[in-house]
Protein backbone atom coordinates (compact mmCIF):
# COMPACT_ATOMS: atom_id res chain seq x y z
CA UNK A 1 0.00 0.00 0.00
CA UNK A 2 1.14 3.61 -0.64
CA UNK A 3 2.18 5.99 2.37
CA UNK A 4 3.63 9.42 2.55
CA UNK A 5 7.44 10.17 2.71
CA UNK A 6 7.08 12.97 4.92
CA UNK A 7 3.46 12.95 6.22
CA UNK A 8 2.67 15.44 9.33
CA UNK A 9 4.73 18.41 8.48
CA UNK A 10 2.37 20.56 8.52
CA UNK A 11 0.61 18.97 11.63
CA UNK A 12 3.58 17.25 13.39
CA UNK A 13 1.23 13.88 13.85
CA UNK A 14 2.38 10.59 13.38
CA UNK A 15 0.29 10.51 10.03
CA UNK A 16 1.64 6.96 8.45
CA UNK A 17 1.26 5.16 11.85
CA UNK A 18 -2.50 6.96 11.78
CA UNK A 19 -3.39 5.58 8.89
CA UNK A 20 -1.87 2.14 9.03
CA UNK A 21 -4.17 1.65 12.49
CA UNK A 22 -6.91 3.19 10.95
CA UNK A 23 -6.48 0.62 7.99
CA UNK A 24 -5.41 -2.61 10.33
CA UNK A 25 -8.91 -1.86 12.43
CA UNK A 26 -10.64 -3.16 9.16
CA UNK A 27 -8.29 -5.97 7.85
CA UNK A 28 -7.77 -7.89 11.55
CA UNK A 29 -11.35 -8.78 11.95
CA UNK A 30 -12.13 -9.87 8.51
CA UNK A 31 -8.57 -11.82 8.61
CA UNK A 32 -9.28 -13.47 11.71
CA UNK A 33 -12.64 -14.35 10.23
CA UNK A 34 -11.38 -15.78 7.03
CA UNK A 35 -8.56 -17.81 8.72
CA UNK A 36 -10.67 -19.18 11.47
CA UNK A 37 -13.79 -20.16 8.34
CA UNK A 38 -10.92 -21.62 5.78
CA UNK A 39 -9.32 -23.48 8.98
CA UNK A 40 -12.80 -24.87 10.16
CA UNK A 41 -13.61 -26.09 6.67
CA UNK A 42 -9.93 -27.74 6.07
CA UNK A 43 -10.84 -29.54 9.11
CA UNK A 44 -14.30 -30.81 8.37
CA UNK A 45 -12.85 -31.66 4.88
CA UNK A 46 -10.19 -34.28 6.58
CA UNK A 47 -12.89 -35.70 9.04
CA UNK A 48 -15.22 -35.88 6.07
CA UNK A 49 -11.98 -37.88 3.71
CA UNK A 50 -11.80 -39.97 6.84
CA UNK A 51 -15.25 -41.24 7.28
CA UNK A 52 -15.44 -41.73 3.73
CA UNK A 53 -12.76 -43.97 3.53
CA UNK A 54 -14.11 -45.77 6.43
CA UNK A 55 -17.32 -46.04 4.59
CA UNK A 56 -15.27 -47.04 1.19
CA UNK A 57 -13.55 -50.24 2.99
CA UNK A 58 -17.56 -51.13 4.27
CA UNK A 59 -19.35 -50.74 1.11
CA UNK A 60 -16.18 -53.05 -0.37
CA UNK A 61 -17.43 -55.79 2.14
CA UNK A 62 -21.08 -55.21 1.67
CA UNK A 63 -20.61 -55.45 -2.27
CA UNK A 64 -19.94 -59.22 -1.39
CA UNK A 65 -23.12 -59.50 1.09
CA UNK A 66 -25.40 -58.43 -1.34
CA UNK A 67 -24.55 -60.77 -3.89
CA UNK A 68 -26.73 -64.05 -3.66
CA UNK A 69 -24.15 -66.60 -4.54
CA UNK A 70 -21.94 -65.58 -1.44
CA UNK A 71 -24.06 -67.05 0.51
CA UNK A 72 -23.87 -70.49 -1.55
CA UNK A 73 -20.30 -70.99 -2.12
CA UNK A 74 -18.63 -74.69 -2.03
CA UNK A 75 -15.65 -75.96 -0.99
CA UNK A 76 -14.12 -79.04 -3.04
CA UNK A 77 -12.03 -81.70 -1.35
CA UNK A 78 -9.52 -84.13 -3.63
CA UNK A 79 -6.34 -85.32 -3.63
CA UNK A 80 -6.32 -87.23 -7.04
CA UNK A 81 -4.17 -85.53 -9.75
CA UNK A 82 -6.61 -87.19 -12.47
CA UNK A 83 -9.14 -84.51 -12.39
CA UNK A 84 -9.93 -81.26 -10.57
CA UNK A 85 -13.74 -80.05 -9.85
CA UNK A 86 -15.05 -76.86 -9.70
CA UNK A 87 -18.23 -76.55 -7.52
CA UNK A 88 -20.57 -73.80 -8.46
CA UNK A 89 -23.45 -72.04 -5.71
CA UNK A 90 -25.83 -74.62 -6.98
CA UNK A 91 -24.25 -78.07 -6.58
CA UNK A 92 -25.25 -80.64 -4.48
CA UNK A 93 -23.35 -81.61 -1.20
CA UNK A 94 -21.98 -84.82 -1.23
CA UNK A 95 -18.93 -87.50 -1.42
CA UNK A 96 -18.42 -88.96 -4.58
CA UNK A 97 -15.60 -91.35 -6.33
CA UNK A 98 -14.08 -90.96 -9.40
CA UNK A 99 -12.47 -93.72 -11.70
CA UNK A 100 -10.96 -91.87 -15.13
CA UNK A 101 -11.39 -95.03 -17.67
CA UNK A 102 -9.78 -92.52 -20.58
CA UNK A 103 -9.19 -89.36 -22.21
CA UNK A 104 -11.10 -87.25 -24.92
CA UNK A 105 -8.21 -87.20 -28.16
CA UNK A 106 -8.80 -85.44 -31.20
CA UNK A 107 -7.54 -87.69 -34.45
CA UNK A 108 -3.88 -87.25 -35.56
CA UNK A 109 -1.85 -88.71 -38.39
CA UNK A 110 1.24 -88.55 -39.88
CA UNK A 111 1.42 -88.97 -44.03
CA UNK A 112 4.67 -91.31 -45.88
CA UNK A 113 7.61 -89.34 -46.87
CA UNK A 114 7.77 -86.84 -49.70
CA UNK A 115 10.87 -85.10 -51.34
CA UNK A 116 11.01 -81.73 -50.44
CA UNK A 117 10.46 -78.87 -52.89
CA UNK A 118 8.70 -81.64 -55.53
CA UNK A 119 5.15 -81.79 -56.49
CA UNK A 120 2.90 -84.24 -54.81
CA UNK A 121 0.75 -84.86 -57.54
CA UNK A 122 -2.66 -83.27 -58.57
CA UNK A 123 -6.30 -83.14 -58.05
CA UNK A 124 -8.82 -83.25 -55.12
CA UNK A 125 -8.49 -84.11 -52.08
CA UNK A 126 -12.42 -84.27 -49.86
CA UNK A 127 -11.76 -84.13 -46.19
CA UNK A 128 -14.86 -85.42 -44.14
CA UNK A 129 -14.38 -84.82 -40.09
CA UNK A 130 -17.48 -86.00 -38.26
CA UNK A 131 -20.42 -84.21 -40.32
CA UNK A 132 -18.18 -81.46 -41.86
CA UNK A 133 -16.69 -81.45 -45.45
CA UNK A 134 -14.30 -79.14 -47.13
CA UNK A 135 -12.46 -79.51 -50.13
CA UNK A 136 -8.46 -78.79 -51.38
CA UNK A 137 -7.63 -78.75 -55.15
CA UNK A 138 -4.33 -79.42 -55.57
CA UNK A 139 -2.26 -78.04 -58.80
CA UNK A 140 0.18 -79.94 -60.90
CA UNK A 141 3.15 -78.11 -59.32
CA UNK A 142 2.22 -77.89 -55.49
CA UNK A 143 4.73 -79.27 -53.48
CA UNK A 144 3.84 -80.49 -50.15
CA UNK A 145 4.61 -77.24 -48.28
CA UNK A 146 1.56 -75.48 -50.85
CA UNK A 147 -0.66 -78.12 -49.96
CA UNK A 148 -0.38 -78.04 -46.44
CA UNK A 149 -1.25 -73.91 -46.92
CA UNK A 150 -4.39 -75.20 -48.79
CA UNK A 151 -5.37 -77.15 -46.22
CA UNK A 152 -5.29 -74.70 -43.35
CA UNK A 153 -6.84 -72.11 -45.81
CA UNK A 154 -9.70 -74.18 -46.51
CA UNK A 155 -10.81 -76.46 -43.33
CA UNK A 156 -12.18 -73.47 -41.85
CA UNK A 157 -10.40 -74.28 -38.28
CA UNK A 158 -11.33 -78.42 -38.42
CA UNK A 159 -7.56 -79.98 -39.01
CA UNK A 160 -4.70 -78.30 -38.31
CA UNK A 161 -1.91 -79.28 -41.48
CA UNK A 162 1.75 -79.38 -39.61
CA UNK A 163 5.21 -80.65 -41.49
CA UNK A 164 7.54 -82.47 -40.02
CA UNK A 165 11.09 -83.00 -41.89
CA UNK A 166 12.64 -86.26 -41.17
CA UNK A 167 15.99 -88.47 -42.27
CA UNK A 168 13.80 -89.79 -45.55
CA UNK A 169 11.74 -86.87 -46.14
CA UNK A 170 8.95 -84.28 -45.18
CA UNK A 171 6.22 -85.57 -43.36
CA UNK A 172 2.09 -83.91 -43.44
CA UNK A 173 0.93 -83.98 -40.06
CA UNK A 174 -2.66 -83.55 -39.30
CA UNK A 175 -4.49 -83.06 -36.43
CA UNK A 176 -8.10 -82.79 -35.96
CA UNK A 177 -9.48 -79.76 -33.83
CA UNK A 178 -12.86 -81.64 -32.36
CA UNK A 179 -12.25 -84.51 -29.71
CA UNK A 180 -14.51 -87.05 -29.09
CA UNK A 181 -15.48 -90.40 -30.79
CA UNK A 182 -16.62 -89.73 -34.25
CA UNK A 183 -14.36 -86.90 -35.47
CA UNK A 184 -11.96 -89.12 -37.17
CA UNK A 185 -10.53 -87.51 -40.35
CA UNK A 186 -11.25 -89.00 -43.57
CA UNK A 187 -9.60 -88.15 -46.82
CA UNK A 188 -10.85 -89.45 -50.40
CA UNK A 189 -8.70 -88.61 -53.13
CA UNK A 190 -9.33 -87.98 -56.61
CA UNK A 191 -6.04 -88.47 -58.31
CA UNK A 192 -5.53 -86.77 -62.14
CA UNK A 193 -3.97 -90.06 -63.56
CA UNK A 194 -6.89 -92.35 -62.52
CA UNK A 195 -5.20 -94.48 -59.89
CA UNK A 196 -5.73 -93.97 -56.12
CA UNK A 197 -3.62 -97.41 -55.76
CA UNK A 198 -0.82 -97.35 -57.95
CA UNK A 199 0.91 -95.53 -54.46
CA UNK A 200 2.15 -92.27 -56.75
CA UNK A 201 0.26 -88.59 -57.13
CA UNK A 202 -2.28 -87.25 -55.00
CA UNK A 203 -3.16 -90.83 -53.87
CA UNK A 204 -0.35 -90.94 -51.21
CA UNK A 205 -2.63 -89.02 -49.15
CA UNK A 206 -5.45 -90.55 -49.17
CA UNK A 207 -6.79 -92.12 -45.96
CA UNK A 208 -10.64 -93.49 -46.11
CA UNK A 209 -9.67 -96.93 -43.57
CA UNK A 210 -8.27 -98.36 -47.43
CA UNK A 211 -5.17 -101.16 -46.63
CA UNK A 212 -3.82 -98.94 -49.45
CA UNK A 213 -3.64 -95.71 -46.97
CA UNK A 214 -0.15 -94.24 -46.43
CA UNK A 215 -0.99 -92.47 -43.34
CA UNK A 216 0.08 -93.54 -40.05
CA UNK A 217 -2.29 -93.01 -37.34
CA UNK A 218 -1.09 -91.97 -33.89
CA UNK A 219 -4.24 -91.06 -32.48
CA UNK A 220 -7.92 -92.33 -32.75
CA UNK A 221 -10.64 -89.58 -32.12
CA UNK A 222 -12.38 -90.89 -28.94
CA UNK A 223 -14.39 -89.87 -26.21
CA UNK A 224 -13.37 -89.49 -22.85
CA UNK A 225 -14.84 -92.09 -20.04
CA UNK A 226 -14.92 -92.04 -16.27
CA UNK A 227 -16.85 -94.62 -13.70
CA UNK A 228 -18.73 -92.86 -10.73
CA UNK A 229 -18.59 -94.37 -7.33
CA UNK A 230 -17.70 -98.02 -8.86
CA UNK A 231 -21.42 -98.48 -10.60
CA UNK A 232 -21.97 -95.70 -13.33
CA UNK A 233 -20.28 -94.83 -16.69
CA UNK A 234 -20.17 -92.05 -18.07
CA UNK A 235 -18.82 -90.49 -21.80
CA UNK A 236 -18.23 -87.35 -23.42
CA UNK A 237 -16.17 -86.00 -26.46
CA UNK A 238 -14.42 -83.80 -24.18
CA UNK A 239 -12.59 -84.08 -21.28
CA UNK A 240 -15.00 -81.61 -19.11
CA UNK A 241 -18.01 -83.42 -17.70
CA UNK A 242 -20.71 -80.60 -16.35
CA UNK A 243 -23.89 -82.96 -16.01
CA UNK A 244 -22.53 -85.50 -13.89
CA UNK A 245 -23.27 -84.07 -10.65
CA UNK A 246 -25.41 -81.10 -10.44
CA UNK A 247 -23.57 -77.87 -10.62
CA UNK A 248 -19.89 -78.89 -10.77
CA UNK A 249 -17.59 -79.25 -13.51
CA UNK A 250 -14.94 -82.27 -13.40
CA UNK A 251 -12.43 -82.31 -15.59
CA UNK A 252 -10.22 -85.06 -16.40
CA UNK A 253 -6.47 -84.65 -16.53
CA UNK A 254 -5.20 -88.49 -16.94
CA UNK A 255 -6.59 -91.93 -16.32
CA UNK A 256 -6.56 -94.17 -13.26
CA UNK A 257 -4.80 -97.65 -13.63
CA UNK A 258 -7.30 -100.09 -13.92
CA UNK A 259 -9.51 -100.78 -10.39
CA UNK A 260 -8.23 -97.33 -8.75
CA UNK A 261 -10.12 -94.69 -8.16
CA UNK A 262 -9.92 -91.08 -6.41
CA UNK A 263 -12.34 -89.60 -4.00
CA UNK A 264 -14.01 -86.19 -3.75
CA UNK A 265 -16.74 -83.99 -1.86
CA UNK A 266 -18.38 -80.80 -2.15
CA UNK A 267 -19.71 -79.17 1.01
CA UNK A 268 -21.08 -75.63 2.10
CA UNK A 269 -18.41 -73.44 2.72
CA UNK A 270 -19.59 -71.63 6.19
CA UNK A 271 -16.33 -70.72 6.93
CA UNK A 272 -15.85 -68.12 4.53
CA UNK A 273 -19.66 -66.54 5.28
CA UNK A 274 -17.95 -66.65 8.94
CA UNK A 275 -15.04 -64.51 7.99
CA UNK A 276 -17.03 -62.16 5.77
CA UNK A 277 -19.44 -61.29 8.67
CA UNK A 278 -16.26 -60.94 11.16
CA UNK A 279 -15.16 -58.52 8.39
CA UNK A 280 -18.06 -56.28 8.52
CA UNK A 281 -18.46 -55.66 11.86
CA UNK A 282 -14.60 -54.83 11.76
CA UNK A 283 -15.40 -52.28 9.10
CA UNK A 284 -18.58 -50.92 10.43
CA UNK A 285 -16.96 -50.23 14.02
CA UNK A 286 -14.43 -48.55 12.50
CA UNK A 287 -16.91 -46.22 10.35
CA UNK A 288 -18.25 -45.69 14.29
CA UNK A 289 -15.09 -45.08 15.36
CA UNK A 290 -14.17 -42.21 12.73
CA UNK A 291 -17.73 -40.64 12.99
CA UNK A 292 -17.12 -40.65 16.76
CA UNK A 293 -13.85 -38.62 16.55
CA UNK A 294 -15.10 -36.18 14.32
CA UNK A 295 -18.42 -35.46 16.16
CA UNK A 296 -17.46 -36.35 19.81
CA UNK A 297 -18.27 -33.47 22.36
CA UNK A 298 -16.21 -33.53 25.61
CA UNK A 299 -17.69 -31.53 28.52
CA UNK A 300 -15.16 -31.06 30.72
CA UNK A 301 -12.86 -29.85 28.50
CA UNK A 302 -15.57 -27.69 26.38
CA UNK A 303 -14.52 -29.22 23.42
CA UNK A 304 -16.47 -30.67 20.41
CA UNK A 305 -15.52 -32.57 17.15
CA UNK A 306 -15.07 -31.37 13.68
CA UNK A 307 -18.40 -32.55 12.70
CA UNK A 308 -20.79 -32.20 16.21
CA UNK A 309 -23.86 -31.85 15.24
CA UNK A 310 -23.44 -31.89 11.14
CA UNK A 311 -26.20 -32.81 9.78
CA UNK A 312 -24.99 -35.39 6.78
CA UNK A 313 -23.35 -37.19 9.52
CA UNK A 314 -25.92 -37.27 11.33
CA UNK A 315 -27.95 -38.50 8.78
CA UNK A 316 -26.42 -41.14 7.47
CA UNK A 317 -25.49 -43.16 10.61
CA UNK A 318 -29.56 -42.68 11.33
CA UNK A 319 -30.11 -44.40 8.20
CA UNK A 320 -27.09 -47.05 8.33
CA UNK A 321 -28.57 -47.88 11.70
CA UNK A 322 -32.05 -48.47 10.38
CA UNK A 323 -30.92 -50.35 7.75
CA UNK A 324 -28.95 -53.11 10.05
CA UNK A 325 -31.78 -53.24 12.54
CA UNK A 326 -35.33 -53.29 10.60
CA UNK A 327 -35.68 -57.57 10.92
CA UNK A 328 -36.10 -59.45 7.73
CA UNK A 329 -38.91 -61.29 6.80
CA UNK A 330 -38.39 -64.41 4.89
CA UNK A 331 -40.82 -65.88 2.83
CA UNK A 332 -41.73 -68.82 5.20
CA UNK A 333 -42.85 -65.89 7.12
CA UNK A 334 -40.28 -66.12 9.87
CA UNK A 335 -38.55 -62.86 10.86
CA UNK A 336 -34.62 -62.78 11.15
CA UNK A 337 -32.39 -60.01 12.61
CA UNK A 338 -28.42 -59.49 12.64
CA UNK A 339 -28.92 -60.46 16.61
CA UNK A 340 -29.79 -63.70 15.94
CA UNK A 341 -26.47 -64.28 14.15
CA UNK A 342 -24.56 -63.44 17.58
CA UNK A 343 -23.97 -59.48 16.17
CA UNK A 344 -25.58 -56.99 18.54
CA UNK A 345 -25.54 -53.41 18.91
CA UNK A 346 -23.23 -51.83 21.58
CA UNK A 347 -24.54 -48.68 23.11
CA UNK A 348 -21.78 -46.16 21.49
CA UNK A 349 -23.20 -48.07 18.17
CA UNK A 350 -20.65 -49.87 17.51
CA UNK A 351 -21.39 -53.89 16.89
CA UNK A 352 -20.33 -57.08 18.75
CA UNK A 353 -19.70 -60.07 17.61
CA UNK A 354 -20.06 -63.61 19.18
CA UNK A 355 -17.86 -65.95 17.35
CA UNK A 356 -19.13 -68.82 18.50
CA UNK A 357 -22.98 -68.18 18.14
CA UNK A 358 -22.32 -66.69 14.69
CA UNK A 359 -20.65 -69.50 13.67
CA UNK A 360 -23.38 -71.95 15.14
CA UNK A 361 -26.09 -69.51 13.19
CA UNK A 362 -24.47 -69.68 9.85
CA UNK A 363 -24.67 -73.51 9.87
CA UNK A 364 -28.00 -73.76 10.94
CA UNK A 365 -29.42 -71.06 9.11
CA UNK A 366 -26.97 -71.73 6.24
CA UNK A 367 -29.79 -72.14 3.95
CA UNK A 368 -31.45 -68.65 4.60
CA UNK A 369 -28.33 -66.51 4.55
CA UNK A 370 -28.61 -65.46 1.14
CA UNK A 371 -32.31 -64.44 1.78
CA UNK A 372 -31.89 -62.48 4.78
CA UNK A 373 -29.00 -60.65 3.13
CA UNK A 374 -29.19 -60.36 -1.00
CA UNK A 375 -32.36 -60.28 -0.99
CA UNK A 376 -34.54 -56.85 -2.34
CA UNK A 377 -34.99 -56.13 1.77
CA UNK A 378 -31.59 -57.74 3.00
CA UNK A 379 -29.82 -56.29 5.25
CA UNK A 380 -26.50 -56.63 3.01
CA UNK A 381 -28.38 -55.04 0.27
CA UNK A 382 -30.50 -52.25 2.39
CA UNK A 383 -26.63 -51.13 3.87
CA UNK A 384 -24.81 -51.27 0.70
CA UNK A 385 -27.62 -48.67 -0.57
CA UNK A 386 -27.04 -46.38 2.17
CA UNK A 387 -23.46 -46.58 2.28
CA UNK A 388 -23.26 -46.47 -1.27
CA UNK A 389 -24.99 -43.45 -1.71
CA UNK A 390 -22.59 -41.58 0.73
CA UNK A 391 -19.33 -42.86 -0.61
CA UNK A 392 -19.46 -43.03 -4.40
CA UNK A 393 -17.98 -40.08 -6.88
CA UNK A 394 -19.75 -37.64 -6.37
CA UNK A 395 -21.75 -38.55 -3.44
CA UNK A 396 -23.10 -36.52 -0.62
CA UNK A 397 -19.92 -36.61 1.21
CA UNK A 398 -18.14 -35.80 -1.78
CA UNK A 399 -20.68 -32.76 -2.46
CA UNK A 400 -20.43 -31.69 1.26
CA UNK A 401 -16.50 -31.83 0.78
CA UNK A 402 -16.79 -30.15 -2.47
CA UNK A 403 -18.61 -27.14 -0.99
CA UNK A 404 -16.68 -26.58 2.30
CA UNK A 405 -13.72 -26.17 -0.25
CA UNK A 406 -16.01 -23.75 -2.53
CA UNK A 407 -16.20 -21.78 0.79
CA UNK A 408 -12.21 -21.99 0.53
CA UNK A 409 -12.00 -20.51 -2.28
CA UNK A 410 -14.85 -17.75 -2.04
CA UNK A 411 -13.00 -16.94 1.41
CA UNK A 412 -9.83 -16.18 -0.69
CA UNK A 413 -11.61 -14.31 -3.51
CA UNK A 414 -13.42 -11.95 -0.67
CA UNK A 415 -9.65 -11.17 1.15
CA UNK A 416 -8.48 -10.23 -2.51
CA UNK A 417 -12.20 -7.71 -2.74
CA UNK A 418 -10.98 -6.63 0.65
CA UNK A 419 -7.85 -5.77 0.20
CA UNK A 420 -8.77 -3.89 -2.69
CA UNK A 421 -11.41 -2.02 -0.36
CA UNK A 422 -8.78 -1.16 1.73
CA UNK A 423 -6.24 0.42 -0.62
CA UNK A 424 -9.12 3.04 -1.74
CA UNK A 425 -9.41 3.45 1.92
CA UNK A 426 -6.06 4.10 2.67
CA UNK A 427 -5.67 5.95 -0.39
CA UNK A 428 -8.18 8.30 0.89
CA UNK A 429 -7.27 8.51 4.97
CA UNK A 430 -3.90 9.61 3.14
CA UNK A 431 -5.47 12.63 1.36
CA UNK A 432 -7.17 13.79 3.44
CA UNK A 433 -4.61 13.44 6.07
CA UNK A 434 -2.47 15.61 3.33
CA UNK A 435 -4.96 18.27 2.78
CA UNK A 436 -5.32 18.43 7.04
CA UNK A 437 -1.37 19.32 7.05
CA UNK A 438 -1.85 22.01 3.80
CA UNK A 439 -4.03 23.43 5.74
CA UNK A 440 -2.63 23.19 9.08
CA UNK A 441 0.98 24.33 7.32
CA UNK A 442 -1.60 27.19 5.99
CA UNK A 443 -2.68 28.76 8.95
CA UNK A 444 0.58 28.24 10.57
CA UNK A 445 2.08 30.62 8.06
CA UNK A 446 -0.19 32.42 8.24
CA UNK A 447 -0.12 33.03 11.92
CA UNK A 448 3.34 33.67 11.82
CA UNK A 449 3.09 36.59 9.51
CA UNK A 450 0.59 38.20 11.41
CA UNK A 451 3.17 37.69 14.91
CA UNK A 452 5.64 39.40 12.73
CA UNK A 453 3.35 42.32 11.57
CA UNK A 454 2.36 42.99 15.01
CA UNK A 455 5.75 43.21 16.57
CA UNK A 456 6.70 45.69 13.91
CA UNK A 457 3.57 48.25 15.05
CA UNK A 458 4.75 51.11 17.09
CA UNK A 459 3.78 50.82 20.96
CA UNK A 460 2.80 47.15 20.44
CA UNK A 461 4.61 44.72 22.89
CA UNK A 462 4.53 41.37 22.09
CA UNK A 463 3.64 39.14 24.79
CA UNK A 464 5.53 36.18 23.54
Amino acid sequence: MSSISSPGLGSGLDVNSIVKSLVDAERVPFDAKKDAEQESNTAKISSFGNIKSTLSELDDILFDLKLPFTFNERIVETSSSNYTVEAGSASLTGNYEIEVLQLAQAHKMTSEAFTQGAPVGEGTMAFTIGSETFEVEVSATDDLDAVKAKIADASNGLVSASIVTADDGQHLTLTGTKTGAGNDISISITDTDGDITDGAGLSRLNHTGDPNDSFTVQNTAQDASIKIDGLLTVSNDTNSFDSVVAGAVINVTGTHTAGSSDKFSISKDEESIVTRLTEFVEAFNKVVDSVDEASAVNSDLGTAGTLTGDSTVRTMMNQIRSALSTPVELEDGSVFSLSMLGISTNKDGSLDLDAKELKDSVNSNFDNLSEIFASSEGIGRKLNDVVSEYRKFGGLIDQRITGLEDSNVRWDEEQVKNEKKLTTLEERLYAQFLSMDLLVAQLKSTGDYLTTQLDNLPGFTSKS
